[in-house]
């Protein structure tokens, strides 16, 4: 039993709230940070009392299937059955199939595109399945002001985007900036995109990752697209190889900075998980709103801005679950909701998988019935 609440009953008894584990949880964890979300769906699965199935992701399952083994090693020596953590690799649709039709498994984690994702939430509760689905993101970014320090903003913006070369739910996609300060931002958004190294994970000066082959074709399209509706490219815009030179066949991409955006090109209506960043200007603070919530996603946004009324706006207006008014577009610390998101990024807002994995059970007992 998790987070005991007790209260005292209108009849003399008591009542009480509890937590239960749902017993068999599989975790279908992510290919982009696949150490980090993959200690995380553990940890948490574990925590909330459930033995865990983890599927590592297909791209990359080396790393997740190493410290899973550290992990049960620990879990072992702490007196936790083997049975408290196994790790099955093979394909994922067909090992969703199996956890779906097994009435041992109450709970799911996964991680992924929100057409997939919200069709194995839809499939999930009709067979009385618990999912905590981590799905796609399209997050808005505003700079305006009179005096906001347009250098700092451009620091942020370019980690908020290119982290991971693009390749993060959560990152900076479409970014809105008040129409006087445009001119003068995107030249040092170009400054800052620049300074990021492609190259050998061995080099500790490389910033950005490989993109993973569906991720990089979807871009291709996107850029064709982009491109034939009138886009600017600023810097980027190509393909490179670990050398960072222009390479057809590169498995990185230039990171990209584009300006002359239309509001119907892909780029501002699809996820972009990939280097690339469209940048619109705004005339107010009321059109930029509208235009970030146009989407169909709602995962996370920020606001760069001196004013603290336009903050208060933004915080209030955006349909966003997460919004950041900080330095760090990607900023998390333990206490904050393990994302979540509205409307196709998750419909139910911010969530924590510890909950999640979890269901309440109440119980009231009388005056001469008490269980504790």
């Amino acid at each position: 039993m998790l987070d005991i609440i007790e209260e005292p009953g209108l009849d003399g008894g008591k009542s009480y709230r509890f937590r239960e584990p749902y017993g068999v949880a599989a975790l279908f964890t992510p290919y982009n940070a696949p150490i980090a979300l993959g200690i995380f769906s553990i940890t948490s699965s574990i925590l909330a009392g459930n033995s865990t199935l983890l599927k590592p992701p297909g791209k990359v399952p080396l790393s997740t299937i190493v410290f899973a083994n550290i992990f049960l090693k620990s879990f072992i020596k702490s007196g936790l059955p083997p049975s408290i953590l196994q790790v099955l690799t093979g394909g994922g649709k067909r090992m969703m199939n199996r956890f779906m039709t097994d009435p041992r498994v109450g709970a799911l984690v996964w991680y992924g595109d929100s057409d997939v994702g919200l069709k194995l939430w839809s499939d999930a509760a009709g067979k009385g399945i618990q999912m905590a689905p981590e799905l796609a993101g399209s997050d808005p970014c505003l700079v305006w002001g009179s005096e906001v320090d347009l250098q700092k903003a451009a620091e942020v913006i370019v980690r908020g985007r290119f982290l991971g070369s693009g390749q993060a739910c959560m990152a900076i996609k479409r970014l809105l900036v008040q129409d006087t300060l445009h001119d003068d931002l995107v030249p040092l958004l170009v400054e800052e995109a620049n300074k990021l190294k492609a190259g050998l994970p061995s080099d500790p000066k490389v910033t950005q990752s490989p993109v993973g082959f569906t991720a990089l074709y979807i871009l291709l399209d996107q850029m064709e697209d982009a491109l034939a509706k009138g886009a600017k490219i600023e810097t980027g815009g190509y393909r490179i190889n670990y050398l960072e030179e222009r390479d057809p066949a590169g498995i990185f991409y230039k990171p990209t900075v584009l300006t002359n955006i239309k509001l119907n090109m892909r780029l501002m209506t699809e996820e972009v998980f990939a280097p690339a960043l469209p940048v619109y200007p705004v005339k107010s603070v009321d059109e930029a709103i509208a235009i970030a919530n146009q989407s169909r996603f709602g995962l996370r946004s920020t606001v760069i801005s001196d004013d603290i009324k336009i903050r208060q706006k933004w915080v209030k207006e955006i349909e966003t679950a997460g919004v950041g008014t900080s330095d760090d577009h990607v900023y998390y610390d333990p206490y904050m909701p393990h994302l979540g998101g509205y409307k196709d990024s998750g419909i139910i807002g911010g969530k924590y998988f510890t909950t999640m994995l979890t269901r309440m059970k109440y119980v009231h007992t009388g005056p001469d019935a008490e269980i504790i």
